[in-house]
């Protein structure tokens, strides 16, 4: 092997644990500065449960942003109502809008998850313009089975 391999090979190991130390200290995008994703919210972080009255009360307190991302206008269909805001799908059917979450009882879910206007129509198809919270339950994700 020649000198010159030999002294990249050298500097290659430090070089990546610098870099890999670097992005960890850096956090990501939608990362909170405790560590969570900002694009959901596990049943750990809704336990103290007695806190809020409603699911739509513990979002508007921990993620106000998913809430805000609302869009009013009108359908592209003549006469048609106005459409824009989030839609709650509650183990991945659909309910609603927002108000729906007042139905969920909070001590039910494992997990919320919202997702951006894009990767919604991605995965629920088009009528999604503001986004979706997937709403999943503990007894819904077999969790409780």
């Amino acid at each position: 092997m020649s000198v010159r391999a030999n002294g990249i090979r050298r500097l290659a190991l430090p070089a990546l644990v610098l870099l890999l130390g670097s992005c960890a200290s850096a956090g990501g995008a939608g990362v909170t500065p405790g560590g969570g994703d900002r694009s959901r919210i596990e049943a750990e972080e809704l336990a103290g449960a007695d806190q809020y009255t409603s699911l739509l009360d513990a979002v508007r307190a921990l993620r106000p942003q998913w809430l805000s991302q609302q869009r009013a206008h009108r359908s592209t269909a003549p006469g048609s109502p106005m459409v824009g805001h989030v839609m709650i799908y509650l183990d991945r059917t659909r309910l609603g809008g927002p108000e729906t979450l007042n139905s969920i009882s909070v001590r039910s879910v494992l997990r919320l998850q919202y997702f951006s206007p894009s990767a919604a129509q991605a995965r629920y198809g088009n009528g999604h313009e503001s986004g979706v919270i997937e709403v999943t339950t503990k007894s819904g994700s077999g969790h409780d089975r």
